[in-house]
Order: structure tokens, then C-alpha cells, then sequence
């Protein structure tokens, strides 16, 4: 990983593998921590890393960013009008069909939910802005659950009942 001028690496963390008889079989890097100087730094880092670990384009990550920058404050809400989108291609460097292809993309893989014409939430666990206790409550609307066997009825008592 390459370093710009505004991160500096800390320290790493290392992972042992030992087997039953107490010997070591493997040491693996799983992770750094990174100083950075401001709030505009870290959100283009994390944003760097998150894009990578969901597998996201450049422009998603732009778009994301952007987002998660100018989000309302306790309410992680963004309103993307058709002059917001344009300001963001601008600001982005991206056309605007690629804004929304990214903005598309984005809820697909649940880093903003849209909740009303124009209207989206940024993902809590992407990014948030405000009080940490807000947070939480935010979070829960990205929440899915997944039947494995619909089909199945459901079971009439809950455990511990």
C-alpha cells in the first residue's frame, strides 16, 4: 500500500496460526493503523479501503464520498436533485449518467438506502456524521433478512419461551 503525503502508518497487527502442540505455523498481516491529519483525509481513506473490501469502482467511491461528506447532520440523509447530481459529476471529475449508475450501484450493495425520490442515507457503517448515539438507530434501516426456506412455517414459540 502506498502512502501519500497526508497518512502515515503506525504499526501493524499480526495474526499467529499455532497448532495443538503450541507451534508456530503461520504469522500473517491483517491489518495497519493510519494516522490521518482531518476529517476530509480519513473520509478519502476510508473510503479507499471500504471501495476496496465491497469491491467498488472509482466513481462509486466518489460518489460515496461525496455523499458521506455532505450527509445532514444525526440524519446521515442526502437529497440528490438533478443540480446536486451535476455538482457532484463536477466536483467528481465523472459525467453525471455515471453518478447515477453509481448511485444505483451504491444501494445495490446497501452503502445508501433510497428512501424517497431523491432522498438517500448513507450507510452509518460507511460513514456518519453526528452524535454516535443516533447512530445505532440509523443502522437498523439497513437491516435484511433473508429466509433461507420460505417455504417453511415459521415456529410458533420463540426460544427461552
Amino acid at each position: 500500500m502506498s502512502q501519500s503525503s497526508h497518512t502515515r502508518r503506525l504499526s501493524t497487527l499480526i495474526t499467529n496460526t499455532i497448532n495443538e502442540n503450541g507451534e508456530l505455523l503461520d504469522q500473517q498481516e491483517v491489518g495497519v493503523d493510519i494516522l490521518v491529519k482531518g476529517s476530509e483525509d480519513f473520509f478519502f481513506v476510508f473510503a479507499k479501503h471500504l471501495g476496496t473490501v465491497l469491491q467498488l469502482g472509482g466513481n462509486e467511491i466518489k460518489v460515496l464520498l461525496w455523499c458521506s461528506m455532505n450527509a445532514h447532520l444525526n440524519t446521515n440523509e442526502i437529497v440528490l436533485n438533478k443540480a446536486i447530481k451535476e455538482r457532484i459529476a463536477r466536483d467528481a471529475d465523472i459525467s453525471p449518467r455515471s453518478v447515477d449508475n453509481s448511485l444505483t450501484k451504491l444501494c445495490r450493495k446497501e452503502m445508501l438506502k433510497r428512501v424517497d425520490s431523491g432522498v438517500y442515507l448513507v450507510n452509518p457503517d460507511a460513514a456518519w456524521k453526528g452524535k454516535i448515539n443516533l447512530k445505532a438507530k440509523r443502522a437498523r434501516l439497513f437491516v435484511n433478512y433473508v429466509m433461507e426456506e420460505p417455504q417453511q412455517p415459521l415456529p410458533t414459540d420463540l426460544p427461552g419461551e
